[in-house]
C-alpha cells in the first residue's frame, strides 16, 4: 500500500525551447504507481547523478538538495 506524505509542484522555465517544466515532488512510502503517460523510466543511483544547467537540470538539482531533508523542511 502506498502512502503519499507530501506533494508539491515547482515550475521551471526552459527559455531555449520556449517551454515551462512542471516538476512534481512527491514524498511517499511504499511503491508509487506509475501511469501510462510515462513512456520510459530509468532508475539511477542519486549519488551518481550530475545535474545539468538547463531544461530539467534545475529540477534535478532541487530534488537532490531536498531528498535527505526531514519532511518538515521539504
Amino acid at each position: 500500500m502506498t502512502k503519499f506524505l507530501k506533494l508539491s509542484t515547482k515550475v521551471y522555465s526552459f527559455f531555449e525551447r520556449n517551454q515551462l517544466i512542471l516538476a512534481p515532488y512527491i514524498r511517499a512510502k511504499g511503491q508509487v504507481p506509475i501511469g501510462s503517460e510515462l513512456e520510459e523510466i530509468k532508475l539511477a543511483d542519486p549519488e551518481k547523478i550530475k545535474p545539468w544547467p538547463v531544461g530539467t537540470g534545475p529540477a534535478v538539482t532541487a530534488w537532490l538538495d531536498k531528498r535527505n531533508l526531514p519532511e518538515s523542511e521539504v
